[in-house]
């Protein structure tokens, strides 16, 4: 079964939508349009009565918020669920223990409690990278992440996740656990979309010019 993107054109590139219940990786550096693709695709759950869920760990869901008004975004379906680093992360004011150990406590219990609590259906998480300094090394980072998106899709849920990539933390990891990959960039001709993959699934590849207006993402297909 298939579910809207919430951008038609990007439905088309994937012939139809998403696989329900998978996983995808939204990949892209800042300010090419992550944050704004994961909202539509929430928001387009939400229209249709569905439970989504937004997790931020990278910026406060105020700031995501505010945002969103600036694009006559409609985000009053969404829940979220702002794990961005305490005060308390910042100030060293943890006692015996290391902040990125009592961090990552944090962050799964309430991870753990917000999914069970409300069991969504689709889930946009920005940005599944901040695990990384939670963690000792990269091999506990991916069996950290394929468990966390694992325990996501066992729920039923459609998950989106965004990454923040360098030559020190490459993520050739998420790409082989995620059961699709989009991929955004800016060039010289502005922006642009291509579906890199999808398991399980035929769609249509290339580069796509898009803009982002006030009513999201527009995709120009020919």
């Amino acid at each position: 079964m298939r579910i809207s993107s919430g951008i038609k054109e990007l439905d088309k590139l994937m012939m139809g939508g998403f696989l329900k219940g998978r996983s995808y990786y939204i990949k892209g550096e800042s300010g090419t349009g992550r944050t704004t693709l994961g909202l539509q695709f929430l928001i387009e759950g939400a229209k249709k009565g569905e439970r989504v869920l937004f997790i931020t760990l990278t910026e406060s869901a105020e700031y995501i918020k505010e945002d969103s008004k600036n694009l006559f975004l409609d985000i009053e379906g969404i829940d979220f669920l702002d794990l961005t680093p305490s005060s308390d992360y910042y100030k060293g004011t943890y006692d015996i223990f290391h902040p990125d150990e009592v961090e990552r406590e944090r962050i799964f219990e309430e991870i753990t409690r917000k999914v069970e609590e409300i069991k969504p259906q689709r889930v946009f998480i920005d940005s599944i990278s901040e695990f990384r300094r939670l963690v000792p090394n990269a091999f506990v980072h991916k069996r950290q992440v394929i468990s966390f998106i694992k325990f996501l899709n066992s729920i039923g849920a459609t998950v989106l996740f965004t990454s923040e990539t360098t030559q020190e933390t490459p993520d050739q990891d998420l790409e082989f656990i995620a059961d699709g990959i989009i991929e955004l960039k800016r060039d010289e001709d502005g922006l642009k979309i291509a579906v890199r993959k999808t398991r399980g699934s035929d769609f249509i590849s290339g580069w796509h010019r898009m803009e982002i207006g006030e009513e999201g993402i527009k995709i120009c297909l020919f």
